[in-house]
């Protein structure tokens, strides 16, 4: 499953938990070491999280695009973006707010 209710470490959901209040809050975790991922609150005031998965078209091109997917998103569901930035940016334009991790 691509969306699920975060899992993580206590601790780190405890941070989330603070740095999310509302529903429609979410921040970009893109740490060394950890796959990348949007975590959010969901319209059921739970902590979730959605991996940003990498599309290559070719091995021949080092270019990637990025993706989120689950039913949650809506039309965004699979839906290519340049990069991280202009995928958090779409996030920003379908009404969510973003914080800083």
């Amino acid at each position: 499953m691509s969306e699920s209710k975060y899992r993580g470490d206590p601790r780190e959901l405890a941070i989330f938990e603070r740095l999310l209040p509302q529903s429609g809050m979410f921040l970009v975790d893109e740490r060394p070491g950890k796959d990348s991922s949007v975590i959010y609150r969901s319209r059921n005031n739970e902590i979730e999280a959605a991996c940003i998965k990498r599309h290559r078209p070719s091995q021949s091109k080092p270019d990637f695009s990025v993706y989120i997917e689950g039913d949650y998103w809506g039309n965004m569901n699979g839906k290519l973006f340049e990069d991280v930035p202009a995928l958090a940016h779409a996030l920003k334009k379908r009404g969510l707010t973003q914080v800083e991790f």
